[in-house]
């Protein structure tokens, strides 16, 4: 009985491993096969990601208007996801903790080479270079990086200039890849 309780930890420690290098597909698929195979699994992940219905605001956002709806009343008893993907900031949140001052983030599309500070190169970079720039470039010199939307650096301001409610939507990289001349902020 001893050696069984001695190997426990050593086999917690091995899954807990196999579980860091699972892939995001792969770990999704085992889970969901728990959840189906064992209802106290079922029961656990309920607690832990899903909330009812009314504890969630709807927000939404047509150009730079966001509208926030009332939830749906209590007496209506309906399981939502408890976490989201904000497509304004591409972080997940909890829906049940979305305020107004949730979020932050730069609306402009574009990050672009600063005028006052052409770095790191030249136009030779960005004209000749068929490989782009890529995310290196902007971590090495973010003073040399422009938004237009407040025309702060993002070295100045890597968060964001407005402040707003979480909106939902697809989950996507932080960073896009910087093509030519310009680095997308957004899909």
């Amino acid at each position: 009985m001893a050696s069984s309780e001695s190997s426990a930890p050593t086999d917690l420690d091995a899954l807990k491993s196999a579980i860091d290098i699972l892939s995001e597909a792969k770990l999704r698929q085992v889970l969901k096969s728990l959840c189906e195979k064992v209802p106290q699994a079922r029961d656990e992940c309920s607690r832990d990601l899903l909330v009812d219905s009314s504890k969630k605001p709807i927000v939404q956002q047509e150009g730079e208007e966001t509208t926030v709806l009332q939830p749906e009343p209590r007496g209506v008893k309906r399981s939502v996801a408890r976490y989201a993907f904000c497509r304004n900031c591409k972080e997940e949140f909890d829906v049940t903790e979305n305020g107004k001052d949730s979020c932050r983030y730069h609306p402009g599309k574009w990050l672009t080479p600063s005028d006052d500070d052409p770095q790191p190169t030249g136009e030779d970079l960005w004209v000749d270079n068929e490989f782009g720039v890529d995310d290196s470039m902007m971590e090495a010199s973010p003073e040399s990086w422009e938004f237009p939307c407040c025309e702060e650096t993002l070295e100045s301001n890597p968060v964001g200039c407005v402040v707003d409610w979480h909106v939902e939507g697809p989950f996507e990289q932080k960073q896009k890849r910087i093509r030519g001349r310009h680095w997308s902020c957004e899909p």
